[in-house]
């Protein structure tokens, strides 16, 4: 291997390894706090609500299931990472909180975590809202 060859390779590794931190950083928490429900009210419930949150779920990847009236628990398992949510609901709303999580660097003290989970809970916002409107 020539010098400026190796020096170059040297360098490519290092800006990789860089790369690869900055990708796998933590960020604030998302949740999804009072979402409105914006269909005409007299045409739905709030179980037309919890269905639309249910089918949501299931079309990613979530397992979704009643706790008591009117608030889901979700959890989605991918690969090593597990994330936990309360989903409280109602005719008129529903929001999406962090309760838990395995394999995400969940910071409790920062209130941070593995970005993709904020991926993870954006999606699932953007399903529920796209099932509501076909209510």
């Amino acid at each position: 291997m020539t010098k400026g060859y190796s020096k170059i390779l040297t360098m490519g590794i290092a800006l990789l390894a860089a790369l690869l931190l900055v990708g796998c950083g933590t960020v604030p928490v998302y949740n999804i706090n009072d979402a409105p429900v914006e269909v005409d009210a007299t045409n739905y419930s709030a179980k037309d609500v919890k269905k639309a949150i249910i089918k949501a779920g299931m079309e990613l990847g979530w397992r979704i299931k009643e706790k008591k009236p009117g608030e889901l628990i979700g959890k989605l398992h991918i690969r090593k990472h597990t994330a936990t949510v309360k989903i409280p609901y109602s005719k008129s709303g529903y929001s999406i909180i962090y309760t838990e999580s395995t394999g995400l660097k969940y910071n409790a003290e920062k209130d941070e975590i593995h970005k993709s989970y904020n991926k993870w809970v954006r999606n699932l916002d953007n399903k529920i809202q796209i099932n509501l409107f076909s209510l």
